[in-house]
């Protein structure tokens, strides 16, 4: 967070993305195989989407939009699940 200077509820990948941080962390602390912990993570991940939505984007391209973008998905925040995904389904292979 200290490079992009974002913080969270500002309705950035950070709000979908944390979550799945800390989601996948538990999940190795706990035992979970890496594939069951990308699960858990990617999980976590759409939970954090859909939490941003009703947020007022003050950061990233979405910012721009101020108000408005309060109640609509940001680029950043729909991002994170595809990466997550993406992730999930490599730790499937491994």
């Amino acid at each position: 967070m200290k490079r992009g200077k974002t913080e969270l509820r500002v309705g950035t990948t950070v709000d979908a993305s944390t979550p799945a941080r800390g989601a996948l962390e538990e999940a190795l602390t706990k035992g979970a195989s890496f594939g069951g912990a990308f699960r858990r993570s990617r999980a976590a991940t759409e939970e954090g989407t859909k939490a941003a939505i009703p947020l007022v984007a003050r950061k990233g391209r979405a910012s721009t939009l101020g108000e408005r973008s309060a109640g609509h998905h940001g680029t950043g925040a729909t991002d994170a699940p595809l990466l997550e995904t993406t992730a999930d389904t490599w730790a499937d292979g491994v």
